[in-house]
């Protein structure tokens, strides 16, 4: 990674992005669902979350899909 970096400082920027934690992304599911009028469970966040790997995008169309074929008052 650091070779590539180096070969491509000159032209570019790179932000080395980390991984959010369990209870961050909770925060951010919360925050999502109320959005949608919505409230998700931490029992239902788990799911997501070990369904997803943690990875926030898939959590977001995760939850954007379940919000469409849903519209109920909790995920």
């Amino acid at each position: 990674f650091r070779t590539l970096q180096k070969q491509i400082d000159p032209f570019a920027q790179i932000a080395e992005l980390q991984k959010r934690g369990e209870s961050e992304l909770f925060r951010f599911a919360v925050d999502r669902a109320s959005k949608y009028n919505s409230t998700i469970s931490r029992e239902t966040f788990r799911t997501l979350y070990q369904l997803t790997g943690g990875d926030m995008l898939t959590l977001k169309n995760e939850m954007d899909k379940l919000s469409d074929a849903d519209a109920a008052e909790e995920f």
